[in-house]
């Protein structure tokens, strides 16, 4: 299993990155939780059965895409079952950490480093290299 390394208020951490096969399940949950919103919420608003086929014929072309695990990590409840999945478990120096912090952890369990992503978005220089703007 592959891992890479992060700071987490001035810690280093070594991250287990999630496999494929384990992104593959977590999508699978995610893909199932986004359904039964999407029918709860197309029951609730009496959508015509063509929105309703629309809808889910949508949100069948994202199945099983690890983007969804992503998006999820994103969120705090998404980001504590992406570390909890990388990890085994919680771990303890994570426990009591903001939901930035652990957002950041899960996206380096998903294989992203959202410091770099984000590198230069600050000051304007999105898509730029921060060493020529």
């Amino acid at each position: 299993m592959s891992s890479n390394v992060i700071n987490v208020k001035g810690t280093v951490m070594t991250v287990p990155c999630l496999s494929v096969e384990s992104m593959i399940e977590m999508s699978r949950v995610v893909w199932e939780e986004s359904r039964r919103d999407l029918l709860q919420d197309l029951e609730d608003s009496n959508a015509s059965e063509t929105t309703r086929m629309s809808e889910l014929k949508q949100l069948r072309e994202i199945k099983d895409q690890p983007l969804n695990v992503i998006r999820w990590a994103l969120t705090p409840a998404g980001a504590k079952a992406v570390i909890e999945r990388a990890f085994g478990s919680m771990p303890d120096n994570l426990r009591d950490e903001s939901a930035q912090e652990l957002v950041k952890v899960a996206m380096v369990a998903c294989g992203i480093d959202l410091d770099e992503m984000t590198e230069g978005t600050e000051s304007g220089n999105v898509g730029q290299d921060p060493e020529t703007s």
